[in-house]
């Protein structure tokens, strides 16, 4: 009799890892394969994490007598997932979950093709290009490479861009489980040899003789839920790390602030066809939110059937109720968010909670709640009373998405809100990455831009077309965050306390009395706009200088795990 470690591919605590079960002593049966057994009343899928002759609950364990091998990722398998179940401070059971998600309960095994430890390619194992182009950069690359090929994209809408034009497979989160599972199957016994995935595919690496990273300055690479919560692009990397004959290629248009081995003469400049309209009071025309400038631009263009759109990010009528007396700001009964106007009603953008709009102001009683942006649905309502059909109003979503027809012309409302609205360290680095994105875009279509803005931040957007301005910019970001304490010069993660704030203060004098020097926490301090329904929740952060070895850092931080939700490489900072 064997005996075997199984982890289920369940969301579970982190103290609950792996069961023992019984199998046969004939049974061909290795680390990294994924069975089905027995767990109560039903059959559960997981991966064996070791094989052995003995189990110290032998007498306990239950019995497999025909182990059936659903997919074999071999030892490094288990590796990767012991990483990055300590990285993410969750469970095994609960990173595994999140790699194979559901698999179709009629599934059946199949015998992969091994992974040779021998490449005939001449690339090298991590090697980062750039580029304005990265979709004929990726086709480029996938014609002179051999053996198996994962492509990593940070979007779904690019997934399908690529699949479409490539003819080769996309695995994302909105495909059927049956489907998914045949893909993930096919790539693993070589029958496909190019795939090209989400995040959710990050895992496929350990399947994968050269992984190619899509814009990989994109924080879309990071998981938005927090159970785990994983970054796709380190787990790229451990894989990488783990098998020594993977090689990595990065495809970008404009380097992180995080990559501090940049060779800035590879970094292209962009030179797009751009028109600037600042910000005037009396350059507006009678259209919300357009200029003069390029209200008669896009009256030109579109009497001469030239594809005109308008890049507005705000959603709804009305960026939000404000009264226009008093400055009071409509909340959301739900979770206190600020109100956004849709039609007629009142949305939530946070809970997503419709309402009946409010009248009046609450705090004045005023009746012009008006003091706001207008939102995509008033400008596209004047657009078409004045323009008709012939000019588009898109938002950031559908504008990243689109294939830009070539010619076009591409008003922007307001350059400072197509990097997100989100409030966090990253900011104008997310700015910068999405305005030369842009250009690029408008370069390869030989479109046209006219941007809109305020003069200040103008200014800086053209400074960040070179890449001689982008790297002077990086230096300024760079020094910035060190003089406030933030990545890159410093570790940090944020800790999320669920609870009273009693709760939150006993763990913020534990964590204070066992901080090693050098260590910086903050007080814990409200998460605000919490749905009423939910508890309370606190954060706080803690870090340490560059200098302390990651290990370290994640090892004081795991006698917290299951005190708070940890995550060790955060996006948004509450200070």
């Amino acid at each position: 009799m064997k005996y075997i470690s199984f982890v289920p591919a369940r969301r579970t605590t982190h103290a609950v890892d792996a069961f023992d079960y019984s199998i046969p002593d004939d049974a061909v049966i290795h680390k990294g394969d994924i069975i089905r057994a027995p767990f109560r009343n039903q059959e559960i899928v997981g991966m064996i994490v070791d094989v052995r002759d003995t189990s110290a609950i032998a007498d306990k364990t239950k019995h497999i007598p025909h182990p059936a091998i659903l997919l074999s990722a071999g030892c490094e398998a288990v590796t990767a997932l012991t990483l990055s179940a300590k990285r993410s401070f969750c469970s095994r059971p609960s990173v595994l979950h999140s790699w194979i998600r559901t698999i179709p309960k009629k599934a059946k095994g199949l015998n992969p093709i091994p992974i040779s430890d021998t490449k005939q390619i001449t690339i090298p194992l991590h090697d980062i290009r750039y580029t304005i182009d990265r979709i004929s950069e990726i086709k480029k690359n996938i014609s002179t490479i051999n053996g198996r090929i994962l492509i990593l994209v940070p979007w779904q809408e690019r997934a399908e861009t690529l699949s479409a034009t490539m003819h080769i497979p996309a695995l994302h989160a909105k495909i059927s489980t049956t489907r998914a599972w045949n893909m993930v199957q096919n790539f693993a016994a070589g029958s496909t040899h190019i795939l090209v995935t989400t995040r959710i595919g990050a895992w496929l690496s350990l399947f994968a003789d050269t992984v190619i990273i899509d814009e990989p300055e994109n924080d879309d690479f990071k998981q938005d839920e927090m159970n785990p919560r994983l970054d796709a692009r380190w787990m790229v990397n451990c894989i990488a790390r783990i098998r020594k004959n993977m090689s990595i290629i990065q495809i970008s248009t404009t380097p992180s602030v995080a990559n501090t081995e940049i060779d800035w003469h590879l970094v292209p400049d962009l030179k797009p066809q751009l028109t600037i309209s600042e910000f005037q009071s009396r350059g507006r025309s009678h259209i919300d939110a357009i200029s003069s400038t390029a209200l008669l631009r896009l009256e030109h263009d579109a009497q001469n059937t030239v594809p005109c759109f308008i890049v507005h990010p705000i959603r709804g009528e009305r960026a939000r109720f404000v009264c226009r007396d008093c400055g009071w700001i409509a909340p959301c009964a739900n979770c206190g968010f600020v109100l956004s106007r849709l039609s007629t009603d009142a949305v939530c953008r946070k809970c997503g909670k419709k309402s009946r709009a409010p009248s009046v102001c609450t705090h004045c009683n005023g009746i012009d709640l008006s003091k706001s942006i207008s939102g995509g649905d008033r400008v596209r309502e004047q657009i078409k009373n004045t323009l008709g059909d012939r000019v588009h109003v898109i938002g950031l979503t559908n504008f990243w998405n689109m294939s830009l027809p070539e010619g076009a012309t591409i008003v922007v409302t307001d350059i400072a809100l197509i990097g997100g609205a989100v409030e966090d360290i990253r900011r104008k680095e997310r700015l910068a990455i999405c305005f030369r994105r842009l250009c690029a875009m408008i370069e390869n279509a030989k479109a046209n831009l006219i941007l809109q803005g305020e003069e200040k931040l103008i200014a800086q957007c053209r400074m960040w077309l070179t890449a001689h301005g982008l790297q002077d910019a990086w230096k300024r970001e760079i020094n910035e965050r060190a003089l406030f304490g933030y990545p890159p010069a410093f570790h940090m993660a944020k800790l999320l306390i669920d609870g009273e704030a009693v709760q939150a203060d006993m763990l913020y004098d534990d964590i204070m009395f066992r901080l090693p020097t050098g260590y910086i926490a903050s007080a814990p301090l409200p998460v605000p706009y919490r749905p009423i329904s939910s508890k309370s929740r606190f954060c706080m952060q803690i870090s340490a200088p560059i200098t302390v070895q990651q290990d370290a850092f994640v090892a004081f931080l795991q006698q917290y795990v299951g005190k708070a939700i940890i995550d060790l490489d955060p996006i948004a900072f509450f200070r």
